[in-house]
């Protein structure tokens, strides 16, 4: 097969695709659930003190979102006069519109999706503190025909959670770093649960898309599942807390009172090495699938950790130029961000506390 040159390719293509499991699960629960409480899938910090509401562009029944829960959980929001609400938007597109519009101060976005904004419709956003290092999602695949490498994907289905959004995006970068063709691969839009793994035992789609907990999940549940780590080909899979120029302005005590109150919880979560403190506290607030398990949540928080972290080479929430401006240029080197931009411009940590 000949080598395939991104710098070549437009990675704005439109393919034809059929939807699997009556759509995207991702799309259906974000608009069912505008506001989540929190003894559900969400919450509501105690009333009292100054309000910030925060966009989630995924229903916040995953671990991914264990600093923000305890921050909730174990005070740290009302040690620093915070009421938060936690609202769920309809994908980060909505997310974006809503933040740019002044509807509210702050939401997390990958930094795929921040950058690719940025440069294309001139959406003045910045980069607060950088929560998660390296990938937060993970392609399932099953032992008979696993996904190890791009070459792996050829010719093959892979199930999506929506069309064009970020998962696709690092799809498409995963194969483009590979030396693959992104048109060489069909998609499917499926659902983002653990049962969507029947569809890859049945040979409907050869892998799919799902988040890191639902991927421990499967670990634990099924004996032939094949996780594979975008993060080990791509370097712009960040996920970043992300407000505008004029809310940092205007409102940068309220930003960050909630920046102080998440690095201490996730200082915390780091510190419990055994995390049962963690889980209790959790816990007593809220109660889904992943978190629920001990042994799912106690390595879905661990794994958390090391990306937090950078495996102990970052402090967190500091964002590191040089990783900022190797996403930069990843981005740029596959036709999804234009070059000459200035993506130093697009982030600021002066919010983040330095021990």
């Amino acid at each position: 097969m000949s080598r395939f040159d991104p710098r070549a390719h437009s990675p704005r293509h439109s393919l034809t695709r059929r939807s699997l499991l009556g759509g995207s699960a991702f799309a259906l629960a974000a608009a069912s659930t505008p506001l989540l409480s929190s003894c559900a899938s969400g919450t509501r910090a105690p009333a009292g003190g100054d309000a910030i509401t925060f966009l989630s562009y995924l229903p916040m029944e995953s671990l991914t979102f264990a600093p923000e829960m305890l921050a909730d959980a174990a005070g740290h929001f009302e040690e620093q006069g915070l009421t938060v609400d936690f609202e769920t938007t309809r994908g980060s597109p909505q997310a974006i519109q809503l933040l740019m519009s002044g509807s509210a101060l702050l939401t997390r976005l990958g930094q795929i999706e921040l950058m690719i904004s940025a440069g294309e419709r001139d959406a003045e956003m910045i980069n607060i503190g950088s929560v998660i290092r390296g990938s937060s999602v993970r392609f399932i695949s099953a032992a008979g025909e696993p996904l190890n490498s791009p070459e792996d994907f050829v010719g093959k289905t892979m199930g999506i959670p929506s069309e064009g959004g970020t998962s696709e995006t690092v799809l498409d970068l995963v194969l483009m770093n590979g030396g693959v063709d992104p048109e060489e691969v069909d998609r499917q839009v499926v659902g983002l649960s653990p049962g969507t793994f029947e569809l890859v035992q049945e040979g409907r789609v050869a892998g799919y898309v799902v988040g890191l907990d639902t991927a421990i999940i499967l670990e634990e549940q099924q004996d032939d599942v094949v996780v594979f780590d975008p993060g080990t080909m791509i370097s712009s899979d960040a996920q970043v807390y992300v407000t505008t120029p004029e809310a940092l302005e205007s409102d940068q005590d309220l930003l960050q009172r909630y920046i102080t109150a998440v690095h201490g919880a996730m200082a915390e979560i780091a510190a419990d090495d055994e995390l049962d403190e963690t889980l209790e506290k959790l816990r007593s607030a809220y109660s889904f699938t992943s978190l629920d398990d001990d042994a799912v949540a106690k390595e879905s928080l661990r794994r958390y950790v090391s990306s937090w972290t950078a495996d102990n080479e970052r402090p967190l929430l500091h964002t590191d130029d040089q990783d900022w401006i190797d996403g930069y240029e990843e981005l740029t080197s596959t036709g999804f961000v234009d070059p000459g931009l200035s993506p130093e411009d697009w982030i600021d940590n002066g919010l983040v506390p330095q021990s």
